[in-house]
């Protein structure tokens, strides 16, 4: 049985999120899926999912000043996460540490889309990269305007420091 999915709604088995009446879901057993829609993913593959988007108050974003992160702000924590950036040189291929987003739950956090961004680029964060390749990862993310480079832009500056 394909998912239905509403004019614009979400897919319950898979989060595909779009235009409907029903897709080819691609988390549903090949059995479930009616003739039409079971040729029609075997010839295009799974519907792409929207990129997540920047949160507001990301620190990557050269418009946001840290101490305004909801939830609280932790200067301390924010410096430790230098373990987070890539050294050059150093391939880090397990137990990669991210920075997770800050509006994600406990227990469900999704890496920040920021600190994705600048690792899989300019980070050159080659054990991120094999992770993405691998599905562990999902880079399906979209910045939202001018970012910073290094984790050291995106610390506090002092009060009259211009942004």
């Amino acid at each position: 049985m394909c998912m239905p999915v509403k004019s614009i709604g979400t897919c319950a088995r898979c989060g595909y999120h779009g235009p409907g009446p029903k897709h080819a879901c691609p988390k549903a057993p090949a059995e479930e899926f009616c003739d039409a829609h079971r040729a029609e993913l075997s010839e295009r593959g799974p519907e792409p999912m929207s990129p997540r988007k920047q949160c507001a108050k990301c620190p990557w974003k050269k418009s946001t000043d840290p101490r305004d992160i909801p939830n609280g702000y932790c200067e301390a924590k924010h410096r430790d996460l230098d373990r987070t950036i890539a050294q050059p040189g150093h391939v880090r291929l397990s137990g990669i540490h991210m920075m997770a987003c800050h509006e994600t739950a406990v227990g469900k956090e999704l890496p920040c889309v920021g600190w994705l961004v600048q690792q899989l680029g300019p980070g050159n964060n080659i054990g991120l990269r094999f992770a993405v390749m691998q599905g562990r990862v999902d880079a399906n993310v979209r910045t939202v305007g001018p970012q910073h480079q290094h984790l050291e832009d995106t610390f506090p500056r002092d009060p009259g420091a211009a942004r």
